[in-house]
């Protein structure tokens, strides 16, 4: 949930897209947006309507089969010397075959037949408990068209996952870009939480004490500046929206842009630090 509110400040524009937030381990974590979501409802919508028919999942790649048998016999061996020998005797051998079921295929089919085994007020009571999920998700998701005036309070929910490949891992940091929609001027807020937030702080304000001050004239983006972004955990696409919007003053010379690549400084960022204009 996040929350804005302007007491008597100057209008300011909040982009939802640039909310970046982070885990202890530098990955971001990624933003699901509201069409996302009223994609996934009316998905559901479709596969569960009266008669509707979806593609059937893939058939997997290899069938499994379960193989039971007996073997049975009676053998002699004759030693003939030198190695050699015969065999002879009967065998009776019993072996099944059974295919295992396929279950994506046998869910997909008991969907399909209680979809059409439903009526219309089916139907009917489906779309409405979709329209009432869109209109809650509408309602609550936040919401950036225009700018943030004095006297207002603003607020609303922004959803983010890791994918289905991880857990995310705390401390979180939440990286907010806010503008002046006069000047279009846009600064970065950091916001840090979760088990180990405090350790973090402590670090980083030890780093802003330890930083000297630099003058208006002299707050111009160098090469440090993004090789210190990028190892403080930052993802290129913070630090390359950072470059677009700051003044910058790099060194891209052959043995810099080296300097860069050696430093770890994804290529992204070494292309907007090329194609930034010089301040």
């Amino acid at each position: 949930m996040v929350s804005f509110f302007s007491k008597d400040a100057p209008p300011f524009a909040v982009d939802d897209n640039k909310f970046f937030v982070l885990d202890g381990t530098g990955q971001q974590l990624r933003h699901v947006s509201l069409d996302e979501i009223k994609y996934s409802i009316q998905l559901s919508v479709a596969q569960n309507w009266k008669g509707g028919n979806y593609p059937p999942p893939p058939a997997p790649v290899s069938r499994q089969y379960t193989i039971s048998g007996t073997d049975n016999g009676n053998y002699t061996i004759t030693n003939l010397g030198a190695g050699v020998g015969t065999v002879s005797g009967s065998s009776q051998s019993t072996y099944t075959v059974t295919q295992q079921p396929d279950f994506s295929q046998l869910g997909y089919s008991l969907g399909l037949a209680i979809r059409m085994r439903r009526d219309n007020k089916s139907n009917q009571k489906l779309l409405e408990q979709a329209n009432g999920a869109i209109a809650s998700w509408e309602s609550g998701y936040f919401k950036s068209q225009s700018p943030i005036v004095a006297g207002e309070n603003r607020n609303g929910q922004i959803m983010y996952w890791t994918g289905s490949t991880r857990r995310p891992q705390p401390p979180y940091r939440v990286v907010l870009f806010i503008s002046d929609p006069r000047t279009q001027k846009e600064e970065h807020l950091t916001f840090l939480f979760g088990a180990g937030a405090e350790k973090l702080k402590e670090t980083l304000s030890v780093q802003n004490v330890n930083t000297p001050a630099k003058s208006k004239a002299d707050a111009v983006l160098t090469n440090d500046d993004v090789v210190g972004m990028v190892k403080a955990g930052l993802s290129a696409d913070i630090v390359v929206a950072k470059i677009k919007t700051a003044a910058c003053a790099f060194d891209t010379s052959p043995a810099a842009l080296k300097q860069l690549k050696d430093a770890g400084v994804p290529e992204s960022v070494i292309l907007a630090m090329v194609q930034a204009p010089r301040s």
